[in-house]
């Protein structure tokens, strides 16, 4: 029996919000597993690379300061470090560009995503990282921008703490504009609009909706940190265990923690953390979706706009037969 499908533009409640999410992650789970493995899969194992050279450099620099003196050492904990937050950005596009893709289509197609392959779906994947570098290269300077000009204000106005008490304002406004500005992603994505239209209908759906966002991503939050940090938790105790072996007195401990089986371990032990973060992004692109879809029904009424084009294109393929009216 197939399930009902999951409308994108539907008002809900709170709870309904979170049903409707996690039964289109049960729908259409196995599919979103499949495409993370062939697409988020590669960028965990660099990623992972990355992040285990920065936490080497990191802990020996920790151990002993003058690791740092050395230039290779240096270089190593750059690259190791750089090469880390390279993935992490490319990750963060594929994954929101993947689910809001996935919703998209889900929206659109009768059959939902039913026989959908990567090499179909490919185009609507290369949409959405277009857009997401897009979005979040202007969010990004808008934001420096923004953090600038109140640093160079906190510097003019030295000790005055008439203005400082009006940036400590301004960057709780900050911070505030940054939940409806959650939604510009879906709506970039998923909608066919220019970037600025995107933010634009962000802010004014998100600051009539701004409970409903905030209650939404501090559910899905929860649901991150849980996935996250169960998959991270044996790195972490690996990473305590090296760090601990490596100060040791022991010279058998200290040789186990840096031998090449421990070092694979860790790798290996690593991918599985970074993976585990991706597929916690996944719940909360989809809540966040799935309350821009609430949002745009509730204010825009979408809900109503789309069937009455439907029924217009359904009249439309409607011929009539003037046979039937001749008597």
């Amino acid at each position: 029996m197939q399930r009902k499908k999951i409308e994108l533009y539907r008002t809900r409640s709170f709870s309904e919000k979170l049903s409707a999410t996690f039964d289109y992650l049960s729908e259409n789970g196995r599919l979103l597993f499949k495409f993370l493995l062939y697409l988020i899969l590669p960028v965990s194992i660099v990623q992972a690379l990355g992040m285990n050279t920065f936490m080497e450099y990191s802990l020996k620099g920790a151990i002993n300061e003058d690791v740092y003196s050395q230039t290779g050492e240096l270089f190593s904990l750059i690259a190791g470090y750089s090469v880390f937050m390279l993935m992490a950005c490319i990750g963060s596009l594929v994954c929101s560009s993947l689910v809001y893709g996935l919703m998209r289509l889900y929206n659109e197609r009768a059959e939902r995503l039913e026989g959908l392959t990567l090499g179909s779906f490919r185009p609507y994947l290369l949409r959405g990282m277009k857009r997401s570098f897009i979005l979040g290269l202007v969010v990004t300077v808008l934001i420096s921008v923004f953090v600038l000009v109140l640093v160079l204000l906190s510097v003019a106005a030295g000790s005055d703490s008439g203005i400082a008490a009006v940036l400590v304002l301004c960057f709780i406004a900050l911070i505030v504009c940054l939940i409806p500005l959650s939604l510009s992603l879906p709506a970039y994505i998923v909608e066919d609009i220019t970037v600025m239209q995107a933010m634009s209908k962000a802010f004014r759906l998100g600051f009539k909706t701004w409970g409903g966002i905030f209650a939404v991503i501090l559910v899905m939050y929860i649901v991150v940190s849980v996935i996250s940090g169960a998959s991270a938790m044996p790195w972490y105790i690996m990473m305590i265990a090296r760090s601990v072996f490596l100060v040791s007195d022991t010279a058998d401990s200290a040789g186990f923690a840096a031998s090449p089986v421990y070092t694979i371990i860790m790798y290996l032990l690593a991918v599985v953390q970074a993976f585990g973060m991706y597929v916690g992004y996944v719940f909360m692109y989809t809540g966040i979706g799935i309350q821009y879809g609430h949002a745009a029904d509730k204010i825009d009424g979408m809900s109503v706009e789309r069937d009455v084009d439907n029924f217009e294109r359904l009249s439309d393929n409607n011929i009539d037969d003037s046979e039937l009216f001749k008597y």
